[in-house]
């Protein structure tokens, strides 16, 4: 009996297993998913961009919630802030990253949201209990 779908069926075709397509080595950034850096958020948090000049495009002029991370991971996550200009705060944070000799961030991500700095301090108490700290350079040090 064959027709099983993709996952089920067994093939007899001499070579099939030539036909599948090579693993992807590549990790895209562009097609990385958002960080979970909240659970049963109502934000929706876009996805993750390169502090480069070439992707302020991509990143709003409106108020909202944004993230600095050193890496890919959800506990990456080194700054979590509220501003009333996402784009602005983008091309800031992209200039003051390359100022520094050790940057403490590579990528940006953010969520679009009316009251900024209250959804900010949600944010950075979810973060705390879920990882047991606040981001790095929330904490004050």
């Amino acid at each position: 009996m064959s027709g099983f779908g993709k996952r089920g069926a067994s093939s007899n075709k001499p070579g099939a297993a030539a036909q599948r397509p090579a693993a992807r080595t590549t990790d895209r950034l562009d097609q990385r998913p958002a960080p979970r850096i909240q659970n049963g958020s109502s934000l929706h948090w876009g996805r993750i961009l390169p502090l480069s000049g070439g992707y302020a495009t991509e990143v709003p002029d409106s108020s909202g919630v944004y993230a600095l991370m050193s890496g890919k991971r959800d506990d990456d996550v080194v700054f979590l802030g509220g501003t009333k200009d996402l784009r602005s705060e983008f091309l800031t944070e992209t200039k003051t990253q390359k100022t520094l000799a050790h940057p403490h961030a590579e990528y940006f991500c953010f969520a679009e949201t009316p009251a900024p700095y209250e959804q900010a301090d949600r944010e950075i108490q979810i973060f705390r209990r879920r990882l047991g700290k606040k981001p790095l350079l929330n904490s004050g040090f």
